[in-house]
């Protein structure tokens, strides 16, 4: 049964993606240009005259007819700075929710990690689980206030903010667990709780959408 929603989440996934928004420049490269301007459109707003949409599906049409080169070669030559910024930024990420206190259920030692560390707190049994299941639903809930404030604050301040929150909440997570009081139990689970939180505000969005702007700046 605890297996059973992975395959919701696939199906869920599928349907999904059935209706996602093709590229912008594949449209465009493709000769959809309609489809591509429609894309624009809808994205500031809806209004076919909109000054902002239309210069910028020019501006992407002019760079295409330009004959610049586009290759992975080409990209590390002109934005290597970029590239090596979105790249560390997928691979901290991944470092971290392999092997830091994260519910991610796609392998078994990811998936057991949170529980193993509420347990070792002293939490057992369905008491470790029920933490596990609240800590994974504050963890996906974290990830709704980044979508409002990216584009208020940017995403320098909330990768930077939650870095400094994930790393005091895993270091007061071994200082419990080391001076083993009876608090121990509840307040480890505590800044376990406030280390996926961070993490989730931190990397959950912004780190996909980091990785596709920063490699692809003319898109």
């Amino acid at each position: 049964m605890p297996e059973s929603p992975r395959s919701a989440y696939l199906v869920t996934l599928y349907l999904t993606s059935l209706s996602t928004t093709r590229i912008l420049r594949w449209l465009i490269d493709t000769d959809k240009d309609d489809e591509g301007l429609r894309v624009l459109i809808d994205l500031h707003g809806g209004d076919p005259n909109d000054e902002i949409a239309n210069a910028e599906f020019q501006e992407i049409k002019d760079r295409r007819e330009s004959g610049e080169a586009r290759s992975y070669a080409v990209m590390w030559q002109k934005y290597k700075r970029r590239v090596l910024l979105a790249m560390s930024s997928q691979a901290f990420a991944q470092l971290v929710s392999s092997l830091g206190l994260l519910p991610c259920p796609d392998v078994d030692t990811r998936r057991n990690a949170i529980q193993n560390g509420i347990n070792e707190a002293g939490w057992l049994g369905r008491d470790a689980i029920l933490m596990t299941g609240i800590n994974a639903t504050i963890y996906v809930l974290s990830t709704l206030p980044t979508w409002y404030l990216v584009d208020r604050l940017g995403r320098r301040p909330i990768l930077l903010s939650g870095a400094i929150v994930m790393a005091i909440s895993l270091g007061l997570t071994g200082w419990w667990m080391y001076i083993d009081v009876p608090e121990t139990p509840r307040a480890v689970v505590f800044c376990v709780i406030i280390f996926n939180a961070a993490f989730g505000y931190r990397y959950m969005f912004l780190n996909y959408t980091c990785f596709c702007t920063l490699l692809t700046p003319s898109s």
